[in-house]
C-alpha cells in the first residue's frame, strides 16, 4: 500500500516543498516545486520513482519521475536521457515539460526530477479482444512514434507495454527514454545487455550487434500480446528466452544461421532439435480475434502477415519501422483513424 502525507511545516528547499512518499512501510522523501500540487504515487518507471501530480502554473496533471544518481557516469546517462526527451517533438512520444534537481545535487549524487504529461494508462492496461479498427490504431500510433525516433537517429531499447502510454480517447504516447540512445541511421551498436528480457530481439539475446531493427521487434511483441493478452516469448533468462523464441517460430532459415558464428549455430541447432524450419507462418487462433464482418478476417491475415513480418529472426529482413507503416494492414485506416474510446 502506498501513501503520500504531507507534513503540517512542509521543509522547503529554495522552491522545493517536501514529501514523504510512504511505499509499503518505506518512506522515501520526493520534492516538489510549488506549483505542483496533490501528489500521488504511481509506481516505478525503469529509472526511477513516479507520482502524479497536479500543475496549478497550467492547470493539468503531470507525471513527474525521480531519479537517483550516485556517479558521475549515472549523471551524464540521465542528462542523456533528458536532451533525448527535449529534442523529441512528435504527438506520438511523450512530451518533456520540465526539469529540476534537488539543491544539495553535485556532479557525483544526488537527484534529478523529470516531469513529464500524464497518460490515463499503458498498453497492459488493455491487453484485452480488440476489433481491427481500434488494434490497428493503437499499432500505428506506435510505429509512427517508433519511425519518428528512428528517422531521428534514436533507437528507444525498451518497447514495451509497460512503456506505451495511451489516454482514454485512444491516443498513444512512447515512455520512458531512459535506455534510449543516438546513432547515425547506417551504424550498428556493440552488443550490451538493456532492454526487458521477454522484448528483445534475437540478435541482442545471441550477444551480436544491433541496430534501431530491434525496436521494430519489440514492436512485434507488443502487437502479439495486445491480442494474445499474455507475454508471447516468456523466457526466464536469456539462453531461455532465445529457445522459447525457436520452439514459438521454428528453426530460423540457413541464410541467417551462416550469419551466426559456430557457437550461436550450434546453440540455435539444439534448441530446435524437435522444431522444423520455419515453413509456415507464426499463427494466432482465429478465436482471440473479433470477427464481425468478412472485412475482419481480411484484417486478420493482414495482421499475421504483418506479425510475421516483425517477429524476422533476420534483422536485415525485419520490417522497418516506414516499410510496416506501408503495409496493408493499415490501408483501410491508416488516412482515417481519429481518436476512439480504448
Amino acid at each position: 500500500m502506498s501513501q503520500i502525507t504531507t507534513p503540517a511545516n512542509m521543509d522547503v528547499y529554495g522552491t522545493l516543498n517536501e514529501y514523504i512518499i510512504d511505499v509499503n512501510g518505506v518512506q522515501t522523501t520526493f520534492l516538489l516545486k510549488n506549483n505542483y500540487v496533490s501528489p500521488r504515487y504511481l509506481g516505478r518507471g525503469g529509472q526511477g520513482r513516479i507520482v502524479c501530480a497536479w500543475d496549478n502554473l497550467n492547470n493539468i496533471n503531470v507525471a513527474i519521475k525521480q531519479v537517483q544518481y550516485t556517479t558521475k557516469l549515472e549523471l551524464l546517462e540521465i542528462q542523456e536521457e533528458i536532451s533525448i526527451l527535449q529534442s523529441v517533438k512528435q504527438k506520438n512520444n511523450i512530451f518533456l515539460l520540465d526539469t529540476y534537481h534537488s539543491a544539495n545535487c553535485s556532479n557525483s549524487e544526488g537527484y534529478l526530477y523529470l516531469v513529464m504529461e500524464l497518460m490515463d494508462g499503458d498498453l497492459h492496461c488493455i491487453r484485452n479482444k480488440l476489433d481491427h479498427k481500434k488494434l490497428s490504431f493503437l499499432l500505428y500510433q506506435l510505429i509512427t512514434g517508433v519511425n519518428y525516433l528512428h528517422s531521428k537517429g534514436i533507437i528507444h531499447r525498451d518497447i514495451k507495454p509497460h512503456n506505451v502510454g495511451v489516454s482514454r480517447d485512444g491516443s498513444l504516447k512512447i515512455l520512458d527514454f531512459g535506455l534510449s540512445c543516438r546513432i547515425d541511421l547506417n551504424t550498428i551498436l556493440e552488443p550490451t545487455r538493456v532492454g526487458t528480457l521477454h522484448y528483445k530481439a534475437p540478435e541482442m539475446l545471441l550477444g551480436n550487434m544491433y541496430n534501431q531493427s530491434a525496436d521494430m521487434w519489440a514492436v512485434g511483441c507488443v502487437a502479439a500480446e495486445l491480442i494474445l493478452k499474455d507475454t508471447l516469448f516468456s523466457g526466464i533468462n536469456e539462453s531461455n528466452q532465445l529457445e522459447t523464441i525457436c520452439q514459438t517460430l521454428g528453426q530460423p532459415d540457413y541464410e541467417f544461421l551462416q550469419q551466426l558464428d559456430i557457437l550461436q549455430r550450434t546453440q540455435l541447432n539444439y534448441y530446435t532439435l524437435d522444431v522444423e524450419e520455419r515453413v509456415q507462418d507464426f499463427n494466432i487462433p482465429d478465436e482471440l480475434f473479433v470477427h464481425n464482418t468478412r472485412h475482419d478476417m481480411e484484417c486478420t491475415e493482414q495482421f499475421r502477415d504483418l506479425l510475421n513480418k516483425l517477429l524476422e529472426f533476420d534483422s536485415n529482413k525485419r520490417l522497418s519501422s516506414e516499410e510496416a507503416l506501408n503495409h496493408p494492414y493499415f490501408n483501410r485506416f491508416s488516412h482515417r483513424l481519429t481518436s476512439r474510446n480504448i
